[in-house]
């Protein structure tokens, strides 16, 4: 017995040994779960997340002292479902949506909403949450965490906005389109009621270009505003040029930011409040800001927000629109530059039209042939019908310029000199008109040919007014030369009636006298010897007056022994030193062009006398060819030739003129040399009758 009772003690101790044990491990594990949940507890006061718990069915029982913390709500008001007013009203529906499922499926819970904070400004939470399970799967809590990712959001918002202004600048074909769609960003992104973007216009004024909210009464006021005349807050933004009282309203970057414009105008002076219009102030805006738009430090215009709440402009709002202006700037001023090409290619294309002038370019490498729109209307094709290559261009050009314009081409390219041709382009329609093309080559850094850019002048007109133009010169030089010889058959008549009726009359009459006066008394004879003295006077102007009119010797003798007679007479009736040189050989002339000629040369010759006071006259004449050469050459004054240009009268510039003009008309010439103080020479030319020469 007593041997049983020693086991059975032993396995008693053994018992005890194992209890004890046992009650020793669970009173540590407790301490350990105890430790563990108040590091758990102190974890969640110390960390910035928040950390929540709830129970199986989604409903918070227990404290949630980071929840609380964070929103502002009590204990009792964030039990059951009561978080879910903390949130934003917009998040509220499709939180508690994805919350429900995620508990109905013993899912993992992940979402994103905005909660309020306790100052009343929203922050953007990262949510998730997991089901805490025990071993046959049924759900004993769920743990979670909210993580602020406000600055993250803001981060990409951002982004997305500028990464959306990139977008607009390539997809919007208007600066309006543009600004359009960037106050509507701008409006999202501010939360601001009223947004417009205004932009300095040439006159010096800067309206609005896009807008939103604001009224028409307080955009007719604003329209008038001038960078030039005008006192504004907007003005001095707009130039870069603040008043001392702006300073406490303005951004680092020279932008004006009032959370509260009422409180700001009463702590002004009355001599600092005459500096601001008060248009925003009438229209009831309690927030103003406005930010400078700018092209690389030009002036451009002003983004300007304004609402009837306060704090609608904060300064990171601010911020973040000063660096959407600079890009704003560049799109306005590349869309201005855009327009303004526009503008100008419009101006072209119309200039072209009127001119009948186009242009072209062919990429040499390519075969490509690139045509303005007066280009096809002047090979009488609509615009931009076909792919012009150059081998089109050729089908066009009448066949026989085609080898004209093939081979300046192939000059160009080959000595890279430019060329200047006309040739005949046929229509569709087969009507031919006449062009002007003129090109150049272009060369690389290699100086290989890479391009060839060019014109095509549509002369057809042109050339038609020039044919017509021809013609009737044609026609009035046949009428000239007829008139001429009209007046010289009137002249010859005149003369000859001067010479055989009045000069006869007037030679016998001083014969009769004559012989009368020798038998009268010595006093009457005297006053008749005075009567007879007038009459040989009169009769040497009648000689003269008939040489002059049509001298004998130029059709009895010809234009050679004329002009040497002429030049007898000048030196003895003026005492001028005169010389003649002729070279033999026959210089047969029509009778139109001699009686010219020898008109021409007394006109010259009477300049001579007249104008230039010359000692010394030389004329010579020569044939070369089918032309005669006549050189009058002097020792006078000399004069400005340029009077030829103008047909002036002074120094006989109208008759020469005449001269030159009348020359012209038969095939000649006048060429003239002369300056002051050198003497003049004229050199005419005029072409032979050959045939009569023959």
């Amino acid at each position: 017995l007593e041997m049983r009772v020693k086991e059975r003690t032993a396995e008693l101790g053994k018992i005890v040994n194992a209890l004890q044990e046992e009650v020793f491990q669970r009173i540590k594990t407790e301490e350990d779960l105890k430790e563990s949940e108040q590091r758990y507890r102190s974890l969640t006061v110390a960390t910035t997340q928040i950390v929540w718990t709830a129970d199986a069915k989604g409903r918070v029982g227990d404290d949630i002292p980071s929840w609380r913390n964070f929103t502002g709500q009590s204990v009792e008001a964030v039990k059951g479902q009561g978080w879910i007013e903390a949130l934003h009203p917009d998040d509220r529906k499709p939180a508690m949506k994805i919350w429900s499922q995620a508990v109905r499926n013993h899912s993992f819970y992940q979402t994103e909403y905005r909660l309020r904070r306790n100052d009343g400004k929203y922050r953007y939470m990262a949510v998730r949450g997991v089901p805490v399970q025990e071993e046959d799967g049924s759900i004993v809590e769920w743990v979670g965490t909210c993580d602020d990712i406000t600055e993250r959001k803001e981060m990409e918002n951002r982004r997305h906005i500028t990464n959306t202004l990139l977008t607009l600048f390539v997809q919007k074909t208007s600066r309006k389109e543009y600004l359009d769609s960037v106050v509507e960003i701008i409006g999202r992104l501010s939360g601001c009621r009223c947004v417009g973007i205004r932009l300095a216009n040439a006159d010096g004024y800067i309206p609005y270009k896009a807008y939103t909210g604001f009224c028409e009464e307080f955009l007719t006021l604003e329209s008038k505003l001038s960078l030039n005349e005008d006192v504004c807050a907007c003005i001095r933004v707009v130039t870069n040029r603040p008043d001392p009282q702006d300073a406490v309203v303005m951004t680092e970057k020279g932008s004006f930011r009032c959370d509260n414009t009422f409180n700001f105008v009463d702590s002004l002076s009355e001599n600092e409040k005459k500096r601001f219009r008060g248009n925003c102030l009438h229209a009831g805006f309690a927030s103003v800001a406005v930010v400078p738009v700018r092209y690389r430090q030009n002036i451009l215009g002003a983004i300007h927000l304004a609402d009837e709440q306060e704090n609608k402009v904060p300064l990171e709002t601010v911020e973040f629109l000063e660096e959407m202006a600079a890009m704003i700037g560049e799109a306005v001023y590349r869309f201005s530059v855009e327009e303004s090409l526009r503008l100008n290619e419009g101006r072209l294309l119309e200039a072209q039209r009127l001119a009948h002038l186009g242009n072209w370019e062919w990429n040499i490498a390519k075969g490509t042939l690139w045509w303005s729109d007066e280009v096809y209307r002047i090979f009488g094709l609509e615009p931009q019908p076909f792919g012009a290559t150059y081998e089109a261009l050729l089908s066009y050009v009448h066949p026989d310029d085609r080898k004209l314009v093939d081979e300046s081409v192939d000059r160009a390219l080959r000595e890279g000199i430019e060329y200047n041709i006309e040739h005949r382009v046929i229509r569709p329609d087969g009507n031919e008109r006449i062009v002007n093309e003129k090109a150049r080559v272009i060369y690389d850094a290699r100086h290989k040919p890479i391009k060839m850019a060019g014109t095509v002048y549509d002369i057809t007109e042109q050339k038609n007014a020039e044919q017509e133009l021809h013609e009737k010169q044609k026609q009035l030089r046949a009428l000239a030369a007829q008139l001429q010889i009209v007046e010289e058959k009137e002249r010859r008549r005149i003369a000859r009636d001067l010479h055989d009726s009045i000069g006869q009359i007037l030679a016998f009459s001083s014969r009769e006298l004559d012989t009368i006066q020798k038998s009268l008394p010595d006093k009457m004879a005297q006053s008749l010897r005075e009567i007879i003295n007038q009459l040989d006077n009169a009769i040497v102007q009648t000689r003269t007056l008939s040489f002059d009119l049509s001298p004998s010797t130029l059709y009895d003798f010809g234009f050679e022994i004329a002009v040497e007679d002429l030049l007898d007479r000048i030196a003895k009736e003026k005492n001028i030193q005169c010389q003649y040189e002729n070279c033999p050989g026959a210089k047969p002339l029509a009778e139109d062009v001699k009686v010219l000629l020898y008109r021409s040369v007394r006109e010259l010759l009477i300049n001579a006398v007249k104008h230039a006071d010359s000692s010394l006259i030389k004329v010579s004449i020569f044939r070369s060819g089918s032309v005669i050469y006549v050189k009058v050459e002097d020792n006078g004054r000399g004069f400005d030739v340029s009077v030829l240009e103008s047909g002036s009268r002074r120094s006989g510039g109208f008759g020469l003129f005449s001269v030159r003009e009348r020359l012209n008309q038969i095939g000649g010439r006048l060429k003239m040399e002369s300056a002051q103080g050198k003497g003049t020479k004229a050199v005419l030319t005029a072409p032979l009758d050959l045939e009569e020469g023959n």
